[in-house]
């Protein structure tokens, strides 16, 4: 398998993060990587299912878990074309998902600190 750029993933990203505009919600998407693999995806969803807790990163966490079959994900790698917020942040943090590459800072309503101070 051919190995992968950090631009790669992040396009594909970008390009879930296109199918949430269309569908009325935030324009982010998010990846899990394990190995080379994509073994997660997320589209932001929280206006399309009226629950806030559909966000991309969450949404990318839940399928990884399913076909992992775990909830240790510390050999991942999170793509997220925005950073997570606070919740996203806690859920990346309790899954040990060390490393993230973002799109865009949040700024002051970001989760980065999160990770920071762990």
């Amino acid at each position: 398998m051919e190995k992968q750029t950090h631009e790669h993933y992040m396009k594909k990203c970008i390009e879930l993060a296109k199918i949430a505009k269309l569908n009325g919600d935030s324009p982010v998407g998010s990846i899990l990587v394990r190995n080379g693999e994509i073994v997660g995806e997320g589209v932001e969803g929280g206006k399309t299912f009226k629950d806030i807790t559909f966000h991309s990163e969450i949404e990318a966490v839940r399928n990884a878990r399913a076909l992992l079959d775990t909830q240790d994900l510390s050999d991942c790698i999170m793509y997220t074309t925005h950073e997570p917020c606070i919740m996203c942040s806690y859920v990346l943090r309790h899954h040990q998902i060390n490393t993230i590459i973002i799109g865009v800072a949040s700024g002051d309503i970001g989760g980065l600190v999160l990770f920071i101070l762990y």
